[in-house]
């Protein structure tokens, strides 16, 4: 039970984080979205979507993460069958979908 009191915690934490940096990531994609657009109706030099898309794509990366590492703390307060396989198809379909992320950024 004291380990469990411990890590519940933690495990908020790092959901918050997570969805925080997922929020975090999507205004400021559309705050740049904006701002390109704006720029560009003033016929101003935009920045390019690359980078807002890069920008974004990094923050979705990251906040991956956080959720990856909550799930696997989620599991070891629980470790039955179920909850292993559930765990592995999570972290699964998770890292996948990191690795395209990257790759479509370029890093892989």
């Amino acid at each position: 039970m004291a380990f469990e009191s411990i890590l519940n915690p933690i495990i908020i934490f790092l959901d918050v984080v997570g969805g925080i940096i997922l929020v975090y990531g999507s205004l400021m994609a559309a705050y740049n979205v904006f701002l390109h657009e704006a720029r560009e109706l003033a016929g101003k030099k935009a920045a390019d979507f690359r980078r807002i898309k890069h920008g974004f794509t990094h923050r979705i990366v990251f906040a991956l993460e956080f959720f990856i590492a909550a799930d696997i703390l989620k599991t070891i307060l629980v470790p039955t069958l179920e909850d292993l396989i559930q765990l592995a198809i999570i972290v699964a379909i998770r890292t996948v979908l990191a690795y395209f992320l990257e790759r479509d950024m370029g890093k892989v």
